[in-house]
């Protein structure tokens, strides 16, 4: 086990220096640079392969991690952003919205011609729903 140790004082140091490195793959803005970037260490990592004791090597594995899942939480967080199925879903709510209160906009508009206050009241409850609805959607 001391020998196991002993050679693994390297190999320690080299995935230190290993973190190090991967530490500003959190802040950048290019996630593709990211992926490449921490695809690189990880590689480099396994290549240095196993250290004892166990658990340095359990809080080093952590550490990277950490990083990796910083990673594909961005790499998630911007596919629900780019995935054309959901913007073609959101675009289309959008449009309906729209349309929904382009006509509400014409139902609140007779009733005003009309004078009829509860119908007002109500075109203008809808109509507001209905923008908030879009606001909420970002439209």
């Amino acid at each position: 086990a001391a020998a196991d140790a002993e050679a693994s004082k390297e190999k320690i140091e080299a995935k230190k220096e290993l973190l190090a490195q991967a530490a500003p793959i959190v802040d950048e803005k290019d996630l593709a640079r990211a992926r490449a970037s921490l695809t690189a260490i990880q590689r480099q990592w396994d290549d240095i392969g196993r250290i004892h004791p166990r658990e340095t090597e359990r809080a080093l594995d952590d550490d990277l991690r950490k990083i990796e899942q910083s990673v594909r939480a961005r790499e998630d967080a911007d596919w629900k952003r780019n995935n054309p199925e959901t913007k073609a879903r959101a675009n289309d709510m959008t449009r309906q919205l729209n349309d929904a209160i382009a006509k509400l906009e014409e139902d609140l508009a007779d009733a005003e011609a009309g004078g009829d206050a509860r119908r007002i009241s109500e075109a203008r409850e809808a109509l507001e729903a209905r923008r908030a609805w879009l606001r909420a959607l970002g439209g």
